[in-house]
């Protein structure tokens, strides 16, 4: 089984390092020369993703796709040129638009009931300012005092920051929502069972939801 893993830094790493313990045959395809997950692949594309033409020749023989990146652009190209091309593509707009979006990440936690961390200027110091997009902790500000937003970000979350353990989680979600694809035949049971492993073995918490 061929996967291809669209985009090769952090979230493109996890996803090589799983889809081979899986024993799936992996190609990596970012617009980048050198990507931290070309180490992990079969096979490495250096590819805009934006251009739907070029995507379309690299994706022939590929049996599904894994999104490793957050590029609008992108991701729209992929999901255009995947369903003409009849490949899964292991993404949901809609989950994508919440889970991409802070604020309204943290609208549906508190609509879940879901503790979330109190917002400035009704918490004390110190705060934790975070761009509305983007993740790995990139832009985001510890304040003492007041804080300022940074420039290079229009939309900024500021909320208290608490001083506790880390602690991460794996969510998986499964849902037959596009097509005929059932993510069961492609996320196999070793593949799982590798999942829980690695996060047991680095004492994270793991939820895997049907």
């Amino acid at each position: 089984m061929l996967v291809a893993v669209a985009g090769g830094n952090l979230q493109g790493v996890e996803a090589a390092y799983l889809a081979r313990k899986a024993g799936w045959e992996i190609l990596v395809i970012d617009r980048k020369p050198t990507v931290a997950a070309s180490g992990l692949c079969n096979s490495f594309a250096q590819l805009d993703m934006t251009s739907g033409k070029d995507l379309a020749h690299v994706l022939n023989g590929v049996d599904l796709v894994l999104p490793a990146l957050e590029n609008d652009a992108a991701l729209a190209c992929l999901d255009r040129v995947t369903r003409n091309k009849g490949i899964p593509f292991a993404f949901d707009p809609a989950a994508y638009a919440i889970s991409s979006c802070k604020i309204k990440s943290e609208q549906l936690f508190e609509q879940r009931g879901a503790p979330t961390p109190a917002r400035w200027p009704t918490c004390k110091f110190p705060v934790i300012a975070k761009p509305n997009q983007g993740s790995g902790s990139q832009g985001v500000t510890l304040f003492n005092n007041k804080p300022v937003k940074p420039a290079i970000h229009s939309i900024v979350l500021f909320t208290l920051f608490i001083f506790s353990p880390v602690y991460f989680y794996l969510i998986m979600l499964f849902s037959d929502s596009r097509n005929d694809f059932s993510p069961y035949k492609f996320i196999s049971n070793k593949l799982l069972s590798w999942l829980i492993r690695i996060y047991a073995a680095n004492k994270f918490e793991c939820f895997v939801l049907n």
